[in-house]
């Protein structure tokens, strides 16, 4: 969305920065490795990192459980956004990125203000908490496998006290050796153990990060939806992402074939047919990278429904700080609860999306892949009052399809409604 939806609908927690300057990039992997390089030089934005927000290779990753964002805005046209200028004044002004809540919202009490930062710091606690449940048995280990080798450790060192002298007199002495070379022992043991614990500390295997992006098409007989999500999954892990999928493509974000030197489309590495059934990709023994994933999910999670003249939004949850994108100013809806009606928009001219928007961004980080996603898997459209677009927050319940073994904690649905089915 524009600056000023984004406030409105809580899109400010997507920047945890605050762009400070300009500076050319030649290539992508300056940002993150693994990601394919561009034709030529562009600008990005140089950030400054907010406090409480991670830095992370170049990218950052949102307080409240979002995973990782990597802040590379694109214009309708396809080409890097170079008037970073008026950006920052458009975030500026509607998005306070210094106030500690991170939402942008237009506070007209202190208490609305001060219920809002509980609100979002109760989201980031949970969060936390979550993320140390899911890394409880790694922790479990570490603290276990240092109380074991720290008791092996004094252990060994009182057994060693007790038979210092008797082990210096006869031994040492007689072999001709100085008596401080008595405390080789005790300092090999003590290497031996915290060699141990740093080897199986760092051995243990960490879960992957995982970000989503959803892009929704709406069709009258039912609803697909394009899901990007970025994975970074450290080395040597074993990963199994459960998805209520019917078709899905794994691309791992590298330049071409060697002997293809100009292909920049990345390699499919899973392909699965049309299936309603949930699959699992495995991700075994890749180095850490940014990984890209599309899937169509099946018509009945999401439906638009047209009763009576008006127009229902069903998905496994509601739509969070949802509005009418038709190409003017956003319209703000509020929460839609699933199965309530959605108002209609406006009637009027239809604007292409405004260049450097959140909408125009997406549109063409998708638009680079297009190529790979089959005739009918999706389509980017500019809103018009015909074809409005309905955009928010969809918060899932435990029944929608699982990523990484639990469903995800927040999506970016770009909900776009044809008159017709896809030509």
């Amino acid at each position: 969305a524009d600056a000023e939806a984004a406030a409105r609908g809580g899109l400010g927690v997507l920047l945890p920065a605050r762009i400070t300057g300009v500076r050319e990039l030649t290539s992508l992997r300056s940002i993150d490795e693994g990601i394919p390089t561009p034709a030529a030089p562009f600008p990005v934005a140089a950030c400054e990192r907010l406090p409480g927000a991670e830095e992370v290779l170049g990218a950052y990753r949102a307080p409240a459980g979002l995973g990782r964002c990597i802040l590379v805005p694109f214009d309708a046209s396809l080409r890097p956004v170079s008037d970073w200028g008026g950006l920052e004044r458009r975030w500026s002004e509607w998005l306070d990125l210094r106030r500690p809540s991170m939402w942008g919202l237009p506070y007209r009490r202190m208490a609305d203000r001060d219920e809002a930062m509980r609100a979002w710091w109760e989201a980031r606690k949970r969060a936390r908490e979550e993320r140390d449940r899911e890394r409880e048995g790694f922790v479990t280990a570490a603290s276990s496998g240092r109380r074991h080798l720290l008791g092996w450790f004094f252990a060994l060192l009182a057994g060693f006290a007790l038979a210092a002298g008797p082990l210096e007199w006869f031994g040492l002495r007689r072999l001709g050796r100085q008596p401080w070379t008595w405390a080789t022992f005790p300092l090999l043991v003590a290497l031996a153990c915290a060699g141990g614990w740093m080897f199986g500390v760092r051995s243990l295997p960490r879960g992957p990060e995982v970000t989503v992006l959803g892009v929704l098409d709406v069709w009258p007989e039912g609803a697909r939806e394009t899901s990007i999500l970025s994975v970074t999954a450290p080395a040597n892990l074993r990963c199994d992402l459960h998805l209520g999928a019917r078709d899905a493509r794994l691309w791992s974000c590298e330049p071409g074939e060697p002997e293809d030197p100009g292909k920049r489309v990345p390699p499919t590495l899973f392909s699965g047919g049309p299936s309603p059934s949930a699959r699992e990709v495995e991700l075994k023994a890749w180095r850490p990278r940014l990984m890209i994933l599309t899937a169509d999910l099946p018509p009945s999670a999401f439906r638009l429904e047209a009763t009576e003249g008006e127009l229902r939004f069903h998905a496994p949850g509601p739509l969070r700080g949802a509005r009418w994108m038709t190409g003017g100013e956003p319209i703000p809806l509020g929460d839609l609860r699933p199965g309530e009606p959605v108002p209609r928009g406006p009637s009027g001219p239809g604007l292409p999306f405004p260049s450097g928007s959140f909408q125009a961004g997406a549109a063409a980080f998708l638009a680079a892949f297009e190529a790979g996603v089959p005739e009918g898997g999706h389509r980017l459209v500019v809103p018009t009052p015909e074809h409005p677009v309905l955009a928010g927050w969809l918060e899932t319940s435990p029944s929608a399809p699982s990523i990484a073994g639990r469903p995800p904690v927040r999506a970016l649905l770009f909900v776009r409604i044809h008159p017709r089915g896809p030509r």
